[in-house]
């Protein structure tokens, strides 16, 4: 066995290479590339432990089972012992067995120019993992170790197979983290994704398969390069000569082993929660490092991977395009490079691009787990809230984001980190910068082979399916334009910079195809959307309207020469000349010229120019029911003035054909109407004449369409007042001369047609209108009526009807002298429903009141085509009685027929403040129609006159009535009721009433007292009248006892009201004394009653009837002697 030094013989040189390979699976990118360089379809990467290496029967030992790596027991594998790296390429010829000593050495000069190890150093990153790794390749093996600080090589046979192998026994001092393999096939999948022979590779562990990746790449297709982009910078350091695409399918198979091995990142695999609470050591994973995560959830439930034994395997494929673009370097443009480099750089050799649209992940039989789509993260390319996450590829991944979601690959030459590549270093640098050219317009090739493939769909996609298709089309689109959308490289910000200038800049056409409204359109085509100019721009494209979220990124990120600008007055113009208009289009156009140009006090050459482009190119299409037909703004002078008081037309009315339809104005201002299109008013006169020139529409004539007909008159009615006189006149003018009024008989002149009330025996011309303007009609010259003269005698003769004739008198009533006024009122004419004719006058209107008293009334409601029950009320001007007289409706509330009395009343208090506002109770001294009751509860009915009713009830005990308890106190008012009789009723009643018991008596007295309503002339009067019934008494020991009959009654002035005493006692036989209580006696005092006899009394009776007066003293007496008890005489 043969020793040698390595070039490099110094650990510490080793460990500084080595630091310049910080990332991830550095040992894996160097023996990987190494091996597609070798030609090498397949690489097998192994895990092994000492175990198992010690241990042939390592199946008998298991069982022939999988083991589960998360319950390896933990005292007998502690860790990984050996790292296997094999690939089945090229064996290594003697050159190659010379250039895996040295560090420094690339791939020599003469060797193929497709290797990506010219610039590199690749198989010492085996020194991360080992300090004594083997190689045996062919027939001959060499081991690398240390003696002290000196690396040895020592050399041996070997017995030949197809593979090629690298053996790494893992460091006893601080090992290696052995990857899991869950994170190594995730690597693997952006790994292979430019390398040009690799198509497999697996992942073991002591012999079981934990995964495995496979690269299947489809037929290259050579594309045709557009004309517009330059495929050199222009520097001639560069060119693309060719590109083609290759489609390129990922699948990777993961076991169960896999899974139960976890993964570093917490989001593909999580620990169970019995696992995180778990304490038992005995019980932890172990497999390749402690700190081991295992599948939870979904995953795990589907999977089986907590202890189960049903766990199936997960295979999941991605499909993409790699873009190949044949790339032709001119050495002259790079002098001292290969000095810089220590190699020859190649003059021929490829450039590589990978976008990936959306991943399509996909499964074997529909079956796919969860976190299988975590294994492709690396080739996903868009994280958009963190910045693309896209690399630069030499061979294998660098630090050096692109910028945009594209992944590129070529001979970028590294820094000395190989983190980022250098734009530092004079020919290095320059030759960084023509790739980065080249991979610019490598991805704008991308980007526009992606964004056309979509644009074909969306222009090729079938009617039936297109809505749902172009959304997708759209989203895509939409992701594209995200995906291209230039952020900040890291770390060298500067790739980005070159990418995005080389992206735009390598294009002639300085267009760039985009979203828009339409589909993919180039930008130069597209504008900014406008909300005025939307409604009718139709075949300019615009912005899609998702577009507006990512407008501040991509589209602000455009040169000036690829900007989406505003919309073009020539935009319109073309638009307006390439196509018609539909009426809402054109509204909208309309709306946005007087918009923009309304509003100028005065009209520039230019605007006047613009307009006349604008009138002369734009045409639409008319919605007219009655003669569709495309119609040029340049015919028309005329709009409707939307500042007008009325509405003389509807939307669908007729118009001149130089006049504009309302709603294409009707939202505008007039006078900027008038300024931005130069435009008149059309005049109502205007729109007459044109509706009675000849020519016009069945359905829009004037002279024949009834229903059109009634619409013009009606529409002329509402703005008739409104109307210039001279408007007016002119409009009379124009229809007189034409048969333009609808009547029952057909069309006729004004001057011939009659209103309906002129036609009393239906024989005229009448019109027909739902609601009459009459100021339009008389003005037009509709005749009202036919002249009475002309009338009367056949209305004499035949009659008619009164509903008719009523109206008819009605509208005659104002043209009528006073003759012939009098003379209808006197004329038999008017019909009564006894079916006798009689003079308006003799009549009464037809009312139940009426017709209850038996009163002639007016027969109506024979013609019912009117409609009308109440048209008799005009009837009242000629003399038709209204309601009967005062006279006649309180005869009848006195009849004896309790139905008319009682219908005549409530008709009487009803219209007592209007029809009967001068009744007065003395006219109807006889008329017994008041209802009244007495205090026996019987009720009757009594006059208003001579005092028989009144309101309070204290006056019946003179024979009066008290008003009935129904009638309200508000109609006692009105029927002028009193409360109390006069002092002339009240002595009538005494009168009559005399002469009254003595309880009578004594309540008269007692309510005259109190009531004190009598003047001095009636008490006078009364004192005289014998209303006072006498009393006799005599007095005795045991006091006052009536004695005998009544007797006649007295005048109150000869009565006398206190006892006498004891020696006048004989004047009770003399004079009449009576005593009805103290309130009584007080109205007979004021009546003349006295106490006692005074002396003049004595003397004019003893005059009046001397012996009379012996007689009666001596009587009394001999009757009573002196001293004994006297006793009152009644």
């Amino acid at each position: 066995m043969n020793n040698t030094e390595a070039k490099v013989t110094r650990k510490a040189q080793v460990q500084k290479v080595l630091a310049r390979y910080p990332e991830e699976f550095t040992v894996f990118r160097g023996l990987v590339q190494n091996a597609d360089d070798a030609g090498a379809e397949n690489v097998e990467i192994e895990f092994q432990t000492k175990e198992y290496i010690g241990n042939s029967s390592w199946d008998e030992a298991t069982n022939g089972t999988h083991v589960d790596l998360s319950k390896v027991n933990v005292k007998i594998h502690r860790q990984v012992f050996k790292w296997v790296v094999k690939n089945d390429g090229a064996v290594f010829q003697q050159e190659d067995w010379d250039r895996i000593i040295s560090i420094v050495d690339g791939n020599p000069d003469d060797e193929d120019e497709q290797k990506i190890g010219t610039f590199g150093v690749g198989f010492f990153s085996v020194f991360n993992v080992t300090e004594c790794p083997l190689v045996i390749s062919g027939k001959h093996r060499k081991k690398m170790f240390y003696e002290g600080d000196q690396l040895i090589v020592e050399s041996g046979p070997a017995e030949e197979n197809k593979w090629t192998i690298v053996e790494m026994q893992v460091k006893n001092a601080q090992p290696p983290a052995t990857p899991k393999p869950f994170d190594l096939s995730r690597f693997l999948c952006t790994a292979l994704t430019f390398l040009a022979n690799v198509k497999k590779v697996n992942i073991h562990f002591n012999g079981q398969l934990l995964s495995e990746v496979v690269k299947i790449r489809g037929k290259p297709q050579e594309i045709e390069l557009p004309t517009a982009l330059m495929q050199n910078s222009g520097t001639g350091g560069m060119t693309v000569e060719s590109v083609k695409t290759i489609l390129q399918e990922v699948r990777v198979t993961l076991t169960k082993l896999a899974y139960s091995a976890g993964s570093k990142d917490a989001q593909c695999v999580r620990k169970t929660a019995v696992e995180e609470e778990d304490t038992d050591l005995t019980k932890r994973p172990v497999f390749f490092q402690s700190n081991f995560e295992k599948p939870t959830g979904h995953l795990a439930k589907k999977t089986g991977l907590n202890g189960g034994t049903n766990i199936q395997d997960d295979i999941a494929i991605v499909n993409y395009t790699v873009y190949s673009a044949k790339i032709m370097s001119n050495m002259e443009k790079f002098p001292g490079l290969e000095v810089e480099t220590k190699n020859k750089p190649p003059s021929r050799f490829l450039c590589e691009a990978v976008h990936v649209s959306e991943i399509p992940f996909c499964g074997l039989e529909g079956r796919v787990s969860p976190y299988v789509p975590q294994i492709y993260s690396s080739i996903e390319m868009t994280k958009l809230d963190r910045g693309h996450g896209s690399r630069l590829f030499i061979g294998q991944s660098t630090s050096q984001t692109s910028g945009i979601a594209v992944h590129l690959s070529s001979k970028f030459i590294p820094t000395v980190e190989r983190g980022s590549i250098d734009l530092v270093n004079g020919q290095i640098a320059k030759w960084n910068e023509e790739l980065l050219y080249v991979g610019g317009f490598l991805t704008r090739l991308v980007y526009e082979h992606t964004m056309k493939d979509i644009g074909r769909q969306w222009t090729e996609s079938p009617s039936p399916i297109a809505a749902h298709l172009k959304d997708s089309l759209r989203e895509e689109a939409l992701y594209t334009m995200r995906c291209f959308t230039f952020r900040q490289s890291t770390p060298g910000s500067k790739v980005g910079e070159l990418l995005q200038n080389a992206f735009f800049n390598c294009d002639t056409s300085h267009s760039l195809p985009i979203l828009s409204n339409l589909g993919i359109r180039d930008s130069k085509e597209v504008r900014q959307a406008h909300a005025d100019l939307q409604p009718f721009m139709k075949e300019r494209p615009v912005l899609d309207g998702a577009l507006q979220g990512i407008k501040l990124a991509m589209i602000e990120q455009l040169p000036k020469e690829y900007k989406v600008t505003l919309y073009t007055f020539r935009d319109v113009l073309e638009e307006l000349r390439n196509r018609t208009f539909t009426e809402e289009e054109m509204i909208a156009c309309i709306g946005w010229w007087v918009k923009r140009f309304g509003k100028q006090t005065k009209q520039t050459s230019v605007a006047i120019s613009h307009r006349n482009d604008l009138l002369s190119a734009a045409k639409f299409r008319s919605s007219s029911k009655t003669s569709p037909q495309d119609i040029k703004l340049s015919t028309i002078m005329k709009f409707v003035d939307a500042r007008l008081g009325y509405r003389f037309f509807e939307n669908e009315g007729p118009l001149p054909p130089d006049t504009i339809p309302i709603p294409f104005t009707s939202s505008l201002d007039s006078n900027e109407v008038i300024v931005a299109l130069g435009w008149k008013n059309l005049t109502i006169v205007e729109w007459i004449q044109y509706l009675v020139s000849p020519g016009l529409d069945h359905s829009q004539d004037i002279c024949k369409d009834a229903g059109f007909s009634k619409k013009v008159l009606a529409r002329l009615g509402k703005s008739w007042s409104s109307m210039q006189p001279t408007d007016r006149a002119m409009i009379v003018t124009h229809m007189r001369s034409v048969e333009c009024v609808p009547t029952n008989q057909g069309h006729f002149k004004p001057q011939d047609a009659y209103l309906p009330e002129a036609d009393l025996f239906d024989e005229l011309p009448v019109i027909q209108f739902s609601q009459r303007y009459d100021a339009v009609l008389h003005d037009l010259g509709i005749n009202r009526h036919v002249k009475w003269c002309n009338l009367e005698q056949r209305v004499l003769s035949t009659g008619c009807s009164m509903m008719r004739l009523t109206s008819y008198l009605q509208t005659l009533r104002t043209s009528m002298d006073v003759q012939e006024f009098t003379r209808v009122k006197e004329l038999p004419i008017f019909a009564c429903e006894a079916g006798t004719r009689h003079c308006i006058q003799q009549l009464y209107s037809p009312t139940p009141i009426h017709r209850a008293l038996g009163l002639p009334v007016l027969r109506w409601g024979d013609d019912l085509r009117t409609g009308r029950t109440d048209g008799h009320a005009s009837l009242y001007a000629f003399g038709l009685q209204q309601c009967p007289s005062l006279e006649l409706i309180i005869d009848n509330a006195s009849s004896e027929d309790a139905r008319v009395r009682t219908l005549a009343y409530n008709f009487f208090i009803r219209h007592l403040d209007h029809h009967y506002k001068h009744y007065n109770p003395a006219d109807f001294p006889t008329s017994a129609f008041l209802p009244c009751e007495d205090g026996d509860g019987s009720s009757g009915y009594g006059t208003p006159d001579q005092a028989q009713v009144f309101t309070s009830p204290e006056w019946e005990i003179f024979g009066f009535h008290t008003i009935h308890r129904s009638v309200l106190s508000t109609d006692r008012a009105r029927l002028k009721v009193k409360d109390r009789p006069t002092g002339a009723a009240i002595m009538q009643a005494m009168h009559e009433n005399s002469p009254p018991s003595k309880d009578v008596a004594k309540k008269w007295f007692e309510l005259l007292a109190v009531k004190g309503i009598l003047s001095a002339n009636e008490l006078v009067v009364i004192s005289e009248m014998k209303i006072v019934p006498a009393q006799s008494v005599i007095a005795s020991p045991d006091g006052i006892i009536p004695e005998g009959a009544d007797l006649p009654a007295e005048q109150p002035n000869k009565c006398f009201y206190s006892i006498p005493d004891q020696a006048k006692a004989y004047h009770q036989a003399i004079f009449t004394y009576v005593d009805y209580g103290q309130t009584a006696n007080r109205f007979l005092k004021i009546c003349g009653a006295k106490p006692n006899p005074d002396i003049s009394d004595i003397v004019e009776a003893m005059i009046a009837d001397p012996q009379g007066y012996l007689d009666r003293t001596e009587a009394y007496l001999a009757k009573f002697n002196v001293g004994k008890t006297q006793v009152y005489r009644r």
